[in-house]
């Protein structure tokens, strides 16, 4: 077995190559790449450091640190795709080192590298590590927060680990707010109260160390921006954070209790077909590293379950310890005797997982074939490796060989990467981005300045194009959160900008294009210069 240091480096430089390959050549994605690369832009360029801007005025969705981090990117690297991609690239590498050091910690050498090497190629995950978001940088300071509490719990000298978990959950809150202290927090004081460790757990949770360094962290920035703002504590501990969990359902169609079981188990792609073996334990051990991790899964899964807004991102803080304990399943696997394949209820229900997912991939190509036809042999060949791979596995699992089907999976999802990004993604860019307007949009004096775009494109279209933007909408509050921009919701607010511009752009999606085609028609000529998915891209001018 490799050296400690060693595996980190490999598993550093591996995770880092595949969250960061040709990150910088595809347009940011709207709506949320944009938000955050446009608020850390309008950062720099008003020199703003301290406040986040966006559209000019002042928000308050998310804390600082993630737009310190995007800026110092932005500062040193340019206004690029890759700089604003860099970090959460950087993260996801540093959260499957300290996977693989906590599972070290508390198993074996092995299981850390197995878990570290689930949780790199799992797909949620690794899609989060290559977009620019927040959830991976929470959920890697959530991590050490936990690894730096667990270290200090099983060492003699606790109290330097202690004040380093409150440290750690202090950056988490600076990243993404509440949730940064009450998931890992919660987690320990619920393993004490079941370990009936009443002394230890006072001593950890009554910490003055660690709860003055917790605010040396968080108190400057969020007390500067209540003293600066006063609708600041308002606007983000109640609408961002009270009212999202417990009052308003921002995406009700999530809002069901399997949604996040289904994010997981998709999630977890390719290794959720793997997932009964983690149950062949016949006398389930709570054993104190194993009820340590399943209370930090169980309680964030629970959390986010009784949350109203839920989103595919929000349940990435799980994912190191449903790997650990996915990694522990296996090596224990190999260390038990011979699974009789056609008896173990773990192999059949493997392999009805299997099946499963190789009828949605059979289901999907034909899909891909009638709606991207030219994609078609590429997608073919990705489907193709993950189905080779997908399939192997459990025979290899349960014949003891559970380290050959790690290797084909992470060389199967490193692959289709590649695949993916040199072929698929280029394809399909403009239907996701708006990176494309920097050359489609005409460049003359008769073209009015304003863009007018439909709510999804706006954050990307006011990035690509540094020009106002006005919106079309069903309603007046088309967003969650207000923007400071125009809308026009009403069949007259539409008529009337139209009839007082000359040649207007507009970035709109197929049903806001038909009510602006209904509402101008005889009184201009609406010309399409691009179209992408749903995304149209059309030049109106006055027919007189």
């Amino acid at each position: 077995m490799y050296k400690k240091t060693t595996i980190i480096l490999l598993l550093l430089v591996f995770s880092f190559l595949l969250y960061s390959y040709r990150m910088g050549s595809i347009g940011l994605t709207d709506p949320d790449e944009t938000f955050y690369a446009q608020t850390a832009k309008e950062m720099l360029n008003g020199h703003h450091f301290l406040t986040p801007f966006i559209f000019g005025h002042p928000q308050f969705e998310k804390p600082i640190l993630f737009y310190w981090l995007l800026l110092s990117s932005f500062k040193l690297f340019g206004i690029t795709e890759w700089a604003a991609r860099l970090w959460p690239a950087l993260f996801g590498a540093l959260g499957v080192v300290f996977t693989f050091l906590m599972g070290k910690v508390m198993f074996t050498r092995r299981v850390g590298l197995y878990a570290a090497l689930i949780l790199a190629t799992g797909f949620l995950y690794l899609g989060l590590a290559r977009i620019v978001l927040t959830d991976v940088v929470l959920t890697v300071f959530i991590l050490l927060s936990m690894l730096s509490f667990y270290w200090g719990h099983t060492k003699t000298y606790k109290t330097k680990f202690y004040i380093l978990s409150y440290v750690f959950a202090g950056l988490a809150v600076l990243t993404k707010g509440p949730l940064g202290i009450i998931i890992p927090f919660s987690t320990i004081a619920l393993f004490f109260i079941i370990q009936k460790e009443w002394t230890l757990g006072r001593r950890f949770l009554l910490s003055w160390p660690g709860w003055i360094l917790f605010l040396i962290v968080t108190l400057p920035w969020y007390g500067f921006m209540s003293l600066k703002f006063g609708t600041f504590l308002h606007s983000f501990f109640f609408h961002e954070n009270i009212q999202r969990y417990f009052i308003t359902a921002e995406h009700a169609s999530n809002n069901h209790w399997y949604f996040y079981p289904a994010v997981i188990f998709l999630g977890l792609f390719p290794w959720s077909n793997l997932l009964p073996f983690m149950f062949t334990r016949k006398k389930p051990s709570l054993s104190q590293p194993r009820l340590f991790l399943n209370i930090w899964f169980w309680f964030t899964l629970l959390f986010f379950t009784f949350a109203q807004s839920k989103l595919i991102s929000y349940i990435l803080p799980l994912f190191p310890a449903l790997c650990l304990l996915f990694a522990k399943a296996l090596v224990d696997v190999e260390s038990r005797p011979k699974v009789k394949k056609k008896s173990s209820p773990a192999f059949l229900g493997s392999l009805l997982l299997t099946l499963l997912i190789l009828g949605a991939f059979v289901y999907s190509l034909r899909w891909i074939k009638e709606s991207f036809p030219g994609l078609f042999p590429v997608v073919l060949g990705i489907e193709l490796i993950l189905a080779i791979a997908i399939t192997w596995a459990p025979f290899l699992v349960a014949n003891k060989k559970g380290k050959r089907a790690i290797i084909i999976n992470v060389v199967s999802v490193s692959i289709v990467i590649i695949l993916t990004f040199n072929y698929i993604m280029p394809r399909l860019e403009g239907s996701f981005s708006d990176k494309m307007l920097l050359s489609r949009i005409p460049e003359n004096k008769e073209v009015q300045k304003e863009i007018l775009s439909s709510k999804m494109f706006v954050r990307g279209v006011h990035y690509y194009t540094d020009r106002p933007v006005v919106v079309i909408a069903d309603n007046k509050q088309p967003f969650y959160t207000a923007h400071p921009l125009d809308i026009l919701s009403t069949d007259s607010e539409i008529e009337k900008f139209f009839l007082s511009k000359k040649d207007i752009v507009c970035v709109v999606d197929g049903s806001d294009l038909e009510r602006i085609n209904r509402l101008t028609k005889g009184k201009r000529e609406n010309s399409l210069l691009y179209k992408n998915g749903e995304r149209v891209v059309i030049t109106s001018k006055p027919l007189y």
